[in-house]
């Protein structure tokens, strides 16, 4: 009975010192995923894929913005396979800063003003579900990105299968 007063009384156990941090580093590796270590000029696709992914000609790739709205259409290719990674912020982009990734409420060309990041490869189209890409010029031509995505209907995800793309991205 002594100990549980005394337990109450003194407020139980106490930390000392400051609160642990932690570091944020700005391309984390995705989670349970085999790792592949890009260059940092490249776009990790890492899980279903595990490629490092390297910008196509200037000619494959289609980059606008205009007033409230970027979209841009870049493509890249890895050692076995192509990718298409349209990075759309529809009604909502304001220039230079991060945009949060949340689930789509709309498909692509939607001017819902949710950003989204989608991925075509090999007759697959991916749609983000969370994560975030970021802006870093005043022309809204480059920037990273930092996705998690699912298989989707172009509308919906199909729940299973996650990748996740890491890296820089830049319009031509």
């Amino acid at each position: 009975m002594f100990g549980a007063v005394a337990w109450v009384v003194t407020g139980g156990i106490r930390f000392q010192g400051a609160p642990p941090t932690h570091a944020k580093s700005t391309f984390p590796r995705p989670v349970n995923t085999p790792v592949v270590d890009c260059p940092s000029n490249q776009l990790m696709v890492a899980g279903i894929y595990d490629e490092c992914a390297t910008a196509a000609p200037a000619k494959t790739s289609t980059c606008d913005v205009y007033g409230r709205m970027l979209d841009e259409v870049l493509r890249f290719t890895g050692d076995h396979q192509a990718f298409a990674l349209e990075i759309q912020i529809d009604g909502s982009y304001a220039g230079l800063g991060t945009y949060d990734l949340p689930s789509w409420p709309h498909g692509l060309g939607t001017q819902d003003g949710v950003p989204k990041v989608a991925m075509f490869a090999i007759g697959v189209l991916w749609q983000s579900i969370t994560g975030v890409v970021t802006v870093t010029s005043g022309n809204g031509r480059s920037g990273t990105v930092n996705a998690t995505l699912q298989p989707s209907n172009g509308t919906t995800v199909v729940p299973g299968t996650t990748i996740n793309l890491i890296g820089r991205w830049n319009c031509p």
